[in-house]
């Protein structure tokens, strides 16, 4: 991936039905200077359809460091609302950014 001269690469692996069930990259750990880059795994365990669609419900973070693998994060969507209007327009975000 490029954007705005910005690179990045990350492997997808895939189920034989099609459905993404792990990510991988190598990403800094932390924003300092001497940051290294560990690898990165975002593991997908499920799936859910919310009206219609079918989005991974249950997914787990882990980033591979020196001293063993660290899951940082596990999540699990339960409810998923599509298109809702915002109760704040652009111009009154744009407005309050500075406040």
């Amino acid at each position: 991936m490029n954007y705005n001269g910005l690179k990045a690469t990350g492997v997808f692996y895939f189920s034989p039905d099609g459905d993404v069930i792990r990510f991988t990259a190598r990403r800094f750990k932390g924003n300092e200077e001497s940051s290294k880059r560990y690898l990165w795994t975002m593991n997908i365990t499920e799936y859910k359809t919310f009206d219609g669609i079918k989005v991974p419900c249950k997914m787990s973070s882990t980033w591979s460091l020196d001293n063993g693998d660290w899951t940082w994060l596990k999540l699990e969507v339960t409810n998923m609302q599509y298109n809702i209007k915002s109760p704040i327009s652009r111009s009154d975000r744009h407005q309050n950014a500075g406040a």
